[in-house]
């Protein structure tokens, strides 16, 4: 099964809105984690956001952030994007359709640069 990582604050808000634990990337202190509980994820993201996430089954098995998705928003926004824009909002919050159109946005903007 292919799957989505998301990082961040949308990784502790989809693994609350879907019941999933999460995980956490090594850092200078401690080691790379698994099963982390919500209240865990947390108190490791008061400290630095990017160091946890969650995978969840998507359509691509790339890393998105959220700072990816509020950058891809902030360009839509200047571009008149409206729709775009909306969407990374309710990717921002968890929406797990919103996260795989964000994704392939991003994928298809990615390859139209290229």
């Amino acid at each position: 099964m292919k799957t989505q990582r998301i990082e961040g604050h949308a990784a502790i808000r989809h693994a609350a809105t879907h019941g999933l634990s999460l995980g956490k990337h090594t850092d200078p202190v401690e080691d790379a984690r698994e099963g982390l509980t919500i209240e865990e994820a947390q108190s490791v993201a008061k400290e630095d956001p990017s160091l946890v996430y969650v995978d969840t089954p998507y359509e691509t098995t790339e890393t998105i952030t959220e700072r990816q998705i509020s950058d891809f928003r902030d360009e839509a926004g200047a571009a008149g994007d409206y729709d775009a824009v909306e969407i990374c909002e309710s990717a921002l919050d968890g929406d797990d359709d919103a996260i795989s159109d964000v994704v392939g946005m991003i994928n298809a903007g990615v390859a139209m640069e290229d």
